[in-house]
C-alpha cells in the first residue's frame, strides 16, 4: 500500500508539471508572477496551474485551487505592494514563461477575466509566443518571453483583497493545459516605479516561465 502511494504520488507529480509564469508586468510598470508560485519555487513543478481543475482559475499541486484573494497576499510579499499595471487603451502584459519540461512549451493562449471571478473569460492578442508544437518542444528549465494585450475596450472592475479595478489574466497551453494566472490593475497616469528585488528585475527584462 505504501508503494502504491508513492507511485501515484509521482504520477500526480508529473500530472502537474510543465510551465509557469516567473515574472509579468504591465505597459504602466508594477510587477507580479504567477498565482501560486513560491518565493524559492519559480522552478517548482507544484507551482505550475493546471487548467483542468474545478474552478476557472485552476489549481497548483502544491498549494491546491488557486484563489486570487489568498494568493495575492502571498504574492506581494514576494514582488512588492504593486501588482503589473496596465492602461485602459493599450492594456499590455509582458511576461516570462519558464519551460520546466517537454510539454511546458506553446504556444500559449491568453484570456482575461475582466472581473477577476474566474467565471468568464475573454480572448487576449498574443504578439509574443511561447515555441512548440501542441504544447510539447525539446527546451526544459528555459525562459519565453510571452506578450499579450487586453480586448480594446476593457474594463476591469474585480476588486481582490485591497485593490480595485483588477483583471485577472490566464495564460495556458494546449498540453494540459498547464500555465499561470496573472492579476493586472487597470490605470490611468505615468509609469509606476518597478519594486520587489529580483523578481522586478526580471520582469523588466520580459521573462515568463513555464513547466
Amino acid at each position: 500500500m505504501y508503494i502504491s502511494s508513492l507511485v501515484g504520488f509521482g504520477l500526480l507529480s508529473l500530472a502537474s508539471a510543465h510551465c509557469l509564469i516567473s515574472t509579468a508586468t504591465g505597459d504602466l510598470g508594477g510587477n507580479g508572477t504567477g498565482l501560486g508560485v513560491a518565493a524559492n519555487g519559480i522552478n517548482n513543478q507544484g507551482d505550475v496551474t493546471v487548467f483542468k481543475a474545478a474552478t476557472g482559475f485552476g489549481a497548483t499541486g502544491a498549494a491546491g485551487a488557486v484563489n486570487p484573494a489568498t494568493d495575492l497576499a502571498a504574492q506581494l510579499k514576494i514582488t512588492g505592494s504593486t501588482i503589473p499595471q496596465v492602461s485602459a487603451n493599450a492594456g499590455v502584459v509582458t511576461m516570462t514563461l519558464h519551460q520546466i519540461n517537454a510539454d511546458g512549451a506553446g504556444p500559449m493562449t491568453c484570456s482575461v477575466s475582466t472581473d477577476a471571478s474566474g467565471k468568464a473569460f475573454t480572448a487576449m492578442t498574443i504578439t509574443t509566443n511561447v515555441p512548440g508544437t501542441n504544447g510539447k518542444s525539446t527546451a526544459a528549465n528555459q525562459d519565453f518571453p510571452l506578450v499579450a494585450s487586453l480586448p480594446a475596450g476593457t474594463k476591469c472592475t474585480g476588486t481582490v483583497g485591497a485593490l480595485s479595478a483588477v483583471c485577472a489574466v490566464k495564460c495556458a497551453n494546449p498540453a494540459g493545459p498547464f500555465g499561470s494566472v496573472v492579476l493586472v490593475q487597470q490605470a490611468a497616469g505615468k509609469k509606476v516605479r518597478e519594486v520587489g528585488g529580483t523578481l522586478a528585475a526580471r520582469a523588466k527584462k520580459g521573462a515568463v516561465k513555464c513547466a
